[in-house]
């Protein structure tokens, strides 16, 4: 060690007892650390008098127009933990869990976790080609994960030692990436973990000493890097009273007025009454459902953010990757919901993306380039998001994305306007009849896409005027379950796949049963045979079900529980896309589904349906 990082080194040990330093990597440039003196520029944790200035409901949409119009952004999650393959600071054995309860944080130790960032060498990192996939791919904006729960920071701080400075890589990664996204136009968003599992201040002593740490953290990001167009928070631990929100709100709007924020800076768990401080600008720009598709809302902003791999956020180098259609279906239900998807793509350990996730992104990207019109700058509705398929609109124009017809025939609700002119947008001949009950599309099946049908109509006056309108999804005896993949009704009960770990798992059982066609189940890689058991809650009579499937099926039988012993109800060799299965007229409460895969392949159950 040099005598510059033994002097640097004694400064990080007298930071007010607050930093732990990192063992330096020798020969790094490590930064100086912190002056919490009050002496310099460094900032000093101290109660703030600052109030929020007011904004307009018409400065707020100004100010959010950009992001409303852009659809669409990548999401970042990358560190040391890459090197394990393991979830972001969630595959930290010492975390703590959520860090929301009365008691403090055990704020303990991971040695191996801790330590990668001694390993983390990623020699072949471009800003440059990572901007240059996300622009291939139509995304608009990139959000990156400047630190996470686990503390570890990705640019250069004075304020901790644990950052990308004191890695074998040393290099500045959110400098290099931003500006490499100011030099490509695309907007940049920095992510910000308040919690920090690693520092011992944390939440320790009123949170006081690792405010300091906070402050200057936000001080760095947002003045540091060019213009910051988003801050994307991920909630506080603690108490209300652990959080100085006027200093927050102060360097952030003082440092970056137009910036956008999301909606997580509230405690995870509070035990206090929130502080006489209006949040508002800060906690109300956009809210973020966290792996799903936010439902049709126009009362506010949102962005859904979502893993193109296995539902981790972070590098999963043998998770499943979503299908072209699983992406396409999380774009399109973003949309027609008005509103936002932000796709989390994990690099390597060695700083590149793995060529099937940029060809899958390239997939999407390449329809965004034939059919953009109809997506960026528009708006949801006017008919919801269902079943049918999603609807989005700009001006006079009204894109009607189509998912599923009745033979050559889409039937929605009337409209309330006249329809002047109608175009199949995908290619081919389109058919639009208008009545005082329905508006009937005609498509014949050769002219029907396997993922999206385009029909674009031109309607008088503005169609953002007319009333959303409701569209009735198919009558299934499962309709709504699968909205969280944790539903009890409906689980693997059978199934000889290895045990497989989810965090987030993307393709649970229960989306066979949410009448959405963009998403499916997918079973444990390796089963040969798997077992769903479904339970009605009551005995239900029903008389037919359908399935839409694709992949290595080879079976499909559905059993009902009669009494106390199973009966076999119907089966289907070899389905492919969409079929019907005639069934007995039957009265049960408890189901099984059977699916079998000799060659323990791949395959999707988009839907199954159950009908009266």
């Amino acid at each position: 060690m040099n005598v510059k990082q033994v002097l640097v080194s004694l400064l990080a040990g007298i930071m007010a007892m607050s930093v732990r330093a990192a063992e330096p990597v020798e020969g790094g440039n490590m930064p100086k650390a912190a002056d919490v003196s009050g002496k310099g520029t460094n900032l000093v944790a101290t109660a703030s008098t600052y109030v929020i200035p007011k904004e307009t409901r018409e400065q707020k949409d100004a100010r959010m127009k950009w992001f409303r119009e852009a659809r669409y952004g990548l999401f970042i999650h990358w560190g040391p933990s890459a090197i394990l393959g393991t979830e972001t600071s969630w595959g930290r054995k010492a975390k703590s869990v959520m860090d929301c309860g009365p008691t403090p944080p055990p704020n303990g130790r991971d040695e191996e976790y801790d330590n990668l960032y001694k390993q983390f060498n990623p020699v072949e990192f471009s800003a440059k080609k990572w901007v240059k996939m996300a622009k291939a791919a139509g995304m608009k904006y990139i959000v990156f994960t400047c630190k996470h729960h686990d503390g570890f920071c990705n640019f250069h701080t004075q304020f901790t030692d644990y950052n990308i400075a004191n890695t074998p890589f040393k290099r500045d990664i959110v400098k290099e990436l931003a500006d490499a996204c100011h030099k490509a136009g695309l907007r940049f968003g920095v992510y910000y973990s308040p919690r920090d599992w690693y520092q011992p201040s944390y939440l320790v002593d009123g949170n006081k000493k690792y405010l300091e740490i906070f402050h200057g953290h936000l001080q760095e990001l947002l003045n540091n890097y060019g213009k910051v167009d988003i801050i994307w928070f991920d909630s506080m631990g603690g108490d209300w009273a652990d959080w100085d929100y006027p200093k927050m709100a102060e360097i952030i709007l003082k440092s970056q007025p137009d910036i956008l924020s999301n909606g997580r800076i509230g405690p995870l768990q509070a035990r206090t009454a929130r502080p006489n401080f209006d949040l508002t600008r800060l906690a109300g720009d956009f809210q973020t459902p966290e792996q799903v598709i936010g439902k049709f809302e126009r009362g506010c902003y949102w962005e859904s953010c979502t893993c193109l791999v296995d539902g981790q956020w972070g590098y999963k180098p043998d998770g499943l990757l979503l299908t072209l259609r699983e992406v396409m279906g999380m774009l399109l239900y973003s949309a027609g919901g008005d509103g936002n998807l932000l796709l989390d793509v994990a690099p390597t350990p060695q700083g590149n993306f793995e060529e099937r996730q940029i060809d899958r992104l390239k997939q999407a990207g390449d329809w965004l380039k034939d059919y953009g019109d109809t997506f960026y700058g528009t708006r949801g509705g006017p008919y919801k998001p269902g079943y049918w398929g999603v609807c989005t609109l700009n001006g006079s124009k009204i894109f009607l994305h189509a998912l599923t017809f009745q033979g050559d025939t889409l039937t929605l609700p009337s409209l309330p306007v006249k329809v002047l002119g109608s175009k199949l947008l995908t290619g081919g001949k389109v058919d639009v009849q208008q009545t005082t009950d329905a508006l009937i599309v005609k498509v014949a099946p050769k002219y029907q896409q396997k993922i999206d049908t385009i029909i674009e109509l031109t309607v008088e006056g503005n169609a953002f005027d007319i009333k959303p309108i409701d569209v009735k999804d198919p009558e299934t005896l499962l309709l709504g379950w699968g909205k969280h993949q944790k539903h009890a009704l409906a689980k693997v009960t059978k199934s000889d796949a290895p045990a497989r770990h989810w965090w987030h798992n993307p393709c649970g059982p229960g989306y066979m049963f949410d009448n959405c066609r963009l998403t499916s189940w997918v079973p444990d890689p390796g089963a040969s045979e798997v077992v769903i058991s479904i339970d009605l809650e009551k005995p239900t009579a029903f008389s037919t079900a359908a399935i839409e499937s694709e992949g290595a099926l080879d079976r499909v039988e559905i059993k009902a529980k009669m009494g106390t012993e199973w009966k076999s109800l119907g089966s289907l060799e070899k389905p492919n896309g969409r079929q019907t299965i005639p069934l007995p007229a039957t009265t049960a409460q408890e189901l099984q589904l059977v699916f079998t895969s000799k060659a323990k392949g791949k395959f999707h159950v988009w839907e199954f349906q159950l009908f009266k």
